[in-house]
């Protein structure tokens, strides 16, 4: 005789599916306030978003193949994602511009793709993708010392850690001009309108030496050019140049207090890889896989629009989806992210596949990065 064992309830299936956020979404707050996981936690949140869900599966005796997460060859999966790109993203641009210019009073500018980031072996770029300078580090003030570039500016600010000041030269082939000091207090930036503790010399041939005491920073108008490098020196056992913050993802100096860098395309490659690879595989296994293929076990597909079903399953997996992106930065605007998750829901139900939504998903992102760059308040 064999032996009956009962079938899964199926609210079994909304508790799975919230408790799995949850606990995820908790994991994600925490190992974010631990300072020396803060510069892995893109890698450490895609490990959460795939080895969760995978683990849960197994004890229910599933696999990925069963969410449609492991289905096509290549082309099958990128095709999908190319097609319905084509179709939207010219909507997509025309909508994004108009609410830029009319309903934030934002002004179209003219932006240059070809940014300063840092130089690397093929290894590292290969390895870690390039290294932007672009954009302020997120959390001012935790390094010794941060550089940055942005909008055609240049900023060096250190915080006090450098036992003997920050003693610096920046050496460039673009134009350069002293745009003025900056000072750190609390994690904001702060014009300075005294340079009593700085001190800037110009020198030929695009050498500028730089001496600053204590807290301070200075700010450079960085025009044209194609190469930088800055270099400093530093005493006292409580500082490494490997902490310096380098852009606004913290990135570090390649070599003992010194930056290159120069202006490249190569991060349009590496925000590609990021962002299907690091962002949409492991978000679209996470959501559209296992959270709404877990709903829609209890609450059905829902009705269909265009060979692709939305019910209450794509539309509370959106919810959760806008609640995980809000939780990571406590920012209402990124609450918005619900709407674009509908439509990730809508292709998941109409291919059956996790693959094509991650390839779209993360092409959406690379487009959104590419357009926010036209664009400034006033």
């Amino acid at each position: 005789m064999e032996e009956e064992f009962p079938k899964p309830k199926p609210k079994k299936y909304v508790k799975e599916a919230v408790v799995v956020f949850a606990i995820t979404s908790v994991a994600i707050t925490v190992l974010d306030k631990i300072p020396f996981l803060q510069s892995q936690m893109q890698g450490l949140v895609a490990a959460l978003f795939i080895g969760i869900p995978w683990w849960v599966l197994k004890q229910s005796g599933e696999t990925f193949s069963d969410i449609g997460a492991i289905r096509e060859d290549l082309w099958s999966t990128v095709k999908p994602a190319l097609v319905l790109s084509l179709l939207i993203f010219p909507i997509y641009v025309v909508g994004y511009h108009g609410v830029q210019t009319v309903l934030l009073d934002r002004t179209y500018q003219d932006a240059r793709l070809d940014v300063w980031q840092e130089e690397s072996s093929w290894s590292d770029w290969l390895l870690f993708g390039p290294k932007p300078l672009e954009n302020r580090p997120s959390r001012l003030g935790n390094s010794p010392v941060e550089i940055w570039e942005e909008n055609d500016t240049l900023s060096i600010v250190w915080n006090g850690e450098l036992a003997d000041g920050f003693h610096g030269t920046l050496e460039t082939d673009a134009s350069l001009e002293l745009d003025g000091y900056l000072s750190v207090k609390k994690g904001g930036l702060y014009r300075s309108t005294s340079s009593a503790t700085t001190s800037v010399k110009n020198e030929k041939n695009g050498r500028w030496l730089i001496r600053g005491k204590h807290q301070g920073g200075i700010r450079f108008n960085l025009t044209d050019g194609s190469r930088l490098s800055i270099s400093w020196k530093e005493s006292g056992p409580s500082f490494h140049t490997s902490r310096a913050g380098i852009g606004e993802f913290g990135l570090r100096g390649s070599q003992a207090g010194l930056v290159e860098a120069a202006r490249s395309y190569g991060w349009l490659l590496g925000i590609v890889l990021l962002h299907i690879l690091l962002v949409g595989v492991p978000e679209e296994i996470f959501y559209r896989g296992f959270i709404q293929t877990r709903l829609q076990k209890r609450w059905g597909s829902g009705i269909s629009i265009w060979g692709g079903q939305i019910g209450l399953g794509v539309i509370f997996t959106s919810v959760l989806f806008a609640l995980g992106h809000f939780v990571i930065a406590f920012n209402p605007n990124r609450l918005i992210v619900f709407f674009p998750s509908l439509l990730f829901g809508w292709m998941k139900n109409r291919l059956d596949t996790v693959g094509s939504v991650a390839v779209f998903h993360g092409l959406c992102n690379v487009l959104l990065n590419i357009i926010q760059r036209y664009y400034t308040a006033g």
